[in-house]
């Protein structure tokens, strides 16, 4: 790629510097007294030195003539014409750092615009109900299928027949991706979301921060700047969260060059997306709820079918307390371990702790069950 061999010379520069050598010239002889050595720092005759500076001249005269290269090459003349040369080179190393930055950037720049851009929604499979609406918006924005990268949502998800993890990696390295986190408890739970924050962070991929319901700020983690403005769909400024999502809407129109939206249109599917995102979270709701109340209701039962299953000691229990009376007694005495009897049968083989354990656990497993 074009400038890619002048910043590798220009990053050479600091061995370059280390090839400079004392030498040392006579200013007058006084009477009866030996010549006064002045020490000096050259380089100008190195012949690295030279090979470097004749490299670096040849890729100068590809690039358009700017100041800071007009400076470099007035530095490199100077050389060899002053008393001490590392003042001169000092200021030609740091022009170079500044030519070799805007060099490295536009490198950036150029390599960007020949990979494909687009979307990468990393999100954890458990929230694949609030990512589909995700997706659903981003469809309505006029984004292409190729430019959709979603696992957990067919016909974005990858391709059959790839291994997941060298389809990623492929995707993170050749394209240009804009990474939308969908964070949640979940996504901070799956080590898949967090590897392809990683990759994100190590890629320097672009990124937009959206919080699902129930998720807080505080509780963003990881490899992201935190005080990164975020989304958060559940946010209470209701006015706030409209105005974030058409900055984003706007904002993937310019980056994708999609087709406008009116704003009547816009704030219509707007809306509907928020009405779907609020659906999903009462749903999840009752969801949770039931489940309680399930495990609530639930009291385990032993019934016939259930014979040959009880462990032996709660079975012996159960036994002797129907041969007589019903009862099973939990007798504790001060100093004593607890006894456990039914019809004046005593189970326990001593008075250990660990024998009274036993029973008292077999006489628990009765009462739990009814």
């Amino acid at each position: 790629m074009a400038n890619e061999n002048l910043i590798r010379l220009i990053e050479q520069t600091p061995d370059i510097k280390k090839r400079f050598k004392t030498e040392y010239i006579s200013f007058g002889k006084p009477a009866g007294k030996p010549a006064i050595q002045t020490p000096y720092q050259t380089i100008h005759n190195d012949e690295k030195y030279l090979l470097w500076k004749a490299e670096i001249e040849a890729e100068l005269e590809k690039l358009p003539q700017s100041k800071t290269v007009q400076d470099v090459i007035h530095l490199f003349s100077k050389m060899g014409k002053i008393f001490s040369e590392d003042s001169t080179f000092a200021q030609l190393e740091a022009k170079l750092t500044v030519l070799g930055k805007t060099l490295s950037e536009s490198v950036e720049e150029e390599s960007r615009m020949d990979k494909p851009h687009k979307l990468f929604i990393s999100h954890s499979s458990k929230d694949v109900d609030y990512v589909e609406a995700i997706v659903g918006l981003l469809e309505i924005l006029g984004l292409r299928d190729e430019e959709i990268i979603c696992s957990s949502v067919p016909p974005y998800c990858i391709p059959l027949g790839n291994k997941v993890y060298e389809w990623l990696v492929n995707e993170f390295q050749n394209s240009d991706l804009h990474v939308i986190y969908a964070f949640s408890k979940d996504y901070y739970s799956s080590a898949a979301s967090l590897n392809e924050m990683g990759a994100t962070w190590a890629m320097k991929h672009k990124w937009t921060g959206v919080l699902l319901p129930g998720f807080q700020f505080n509780q963003l983690d990881g490899c992201i700047d935190k005080t990164q403005i975020a989304i958060k769909l559940d946010d209470s400024d209701n006015r706030t969260l409209k105005y974030r999502l058409s900055e984003f809407k706007d904002e993937l129109i310019k980056e994708f060059n999609l087709r406008p939206m009116s704003e009547a249109t816009w704030e219509r599917q707007r809306d509907d997306f928020l009405d779907r995102i609020s659906t999903i979270t009462e749903a999840r709701a009752r969801e949770c709820k039931d489940t309680e109340e399930a495990d609530q209701q639930h009291v385990p039962t032993v019934g016939q079918d259930d014979v040959g299953s009880i462990p032996v000691e709660p079975a012996f229990l159960l036994v002797y307390a129907a041969e007589g009376n019903g009862q099973i007694f939990r007798i504790a005495t001060l100093g004593s371990a607890v006894q456990i009897s039914a019809d004046g049968k005593q189970f326990m083989a001593d008075n250990s702790q660990r024998e009274s354990a036993r029973w008292q656990e077999a006489l628990d497993m009765l009462v739990m069950w009814g």
